[in-house]
């Protein structure tokens, strides 16, 4: 297993420093990129967050500001309320991440994981830090620092390793992008509301409530 000490730590060190000033860097850091070394760097490291990229980048972000954030509490918050409501299990935020086979390592914004689906993530019976499946719902927010091609692509990518249903919100356009499988982007501008079922049964996205506190906000 490659380790934080087996590497040139002053090229992370100057990325992770890069990640802060500009929200995110990109570096190669000489190493394959697997669970157990992102989890160590996010020990070393912890503001940050650690994804893999394409041709054995790391992917480092800093936590988000402005609309990222309001747009990633309103979607929890409502989720928290459903999940209240039905009982399931609660999946997983930007604290945890998903390693799904054949795709480098990732941390989306908002995911959740069905019961059913949290079985097939254990090895020998034990949740890992990274989950070995993509989750059943993902949401992928974009950033100032992201463009929105990179988010439309990722989603992509997200259904293609098994999530069932995926949204890109484009917070500066009030914009939904809605991803399933084998169905056509569904590309939603200011939607009032985005019915998440069957995929997250019984769940709807009050977004303009969302889009309300962005106004209120100026963001």
């Amino acid at each position: 297993m490659a380790t934080a000490a087996a590497i040139p730590l002053d090229r992370i060190d100057t990325a992770a420093q890069a990640a802060r000033d500009c929200g995110k860097a990109r570096v190669r850091p000489g190493c394959p990129i697997t669970a157990d070394f992102l989890e160590e760097l996010s020990i070393r490291y912890e503001d940050l967050s650690f994804e893999g990229g394409a041709g054995g980048e790391l992917v480092i972000s800093a936590a988000s500001r402005g609309r990222v954030p309001q747009v990633g509490f309103g979607i929890t918050g409502q989720m928290f309320s459903w999940f209240l409501q039905r009982g399931l299990i609660w999946g997983r935020t930007n604290d945890g991440g998903f390693f799904p086979p054949g795709w480098e390592p990732k941390i989306p914004d908002i995911s959740w994981v069905s019961p059913e689906r949290e079985e097939l993530a254990k090895v020998d019976g034990e949740l890992p830090s990274y989950w070995p499946i993509a989750p059943d719902f993902v949401v992928e927010i974009v950033s100032e620092t992201d463009s929105l091609a990179e988010q439309l692509e990722k989603m992509a990518k997200w259904i293609e390793h098994g999530a069932l249903l995926g949204l890109v919100v484009d917070p500066a356009k009030r914009t939904v992008y809605v991803y399933r499988p084998g169905k056509p982007v569904n590309r939603r501008v200011h939607p009032d509301e985005v019915d998440c079922d069957p995929e997250v049964p019984g769940f709807k996205i009050d977004f303009a409530l969302i889009w309300q506190f962005l106004d209120q906000t100026g963001s």
